[in-house]
């Protein structure tokens, strides 16, 4: 994941102690306090993915840096 730091527009790669598959075609919301919603698309590689069960919502942190599942 890349961050981009609006107010000195530079990218920075957070170290994260967890992998989290790779998602494509996915839409993503940041909530207001902070959390980035991660709904929809596929799952895998490009040559190799499968849709991505609506029932299962990542949740990316941004103030812990952390990934979450919610059902």
């Amino acid at each position: 994941m890349n961050i981009l730091d609006i107010t000195t527009m530079t990218w920075s790669t957070p170290t994260q102690s967890q992998s989290v598959r790779t998602y494509l075609d996915y839409t993503a919301t940041l909530l207001p306090n902070g959390l980035i919603v991660y709904i929809g698309g596929q799952s895998g590689s490009s040559l190799n993915a499968s849709l991505t069960d609506m029932a299962q919502i990542q949740i990316f942190d941004t103030i812990s840096y952390t990934w979450s599942t919610k059902v």
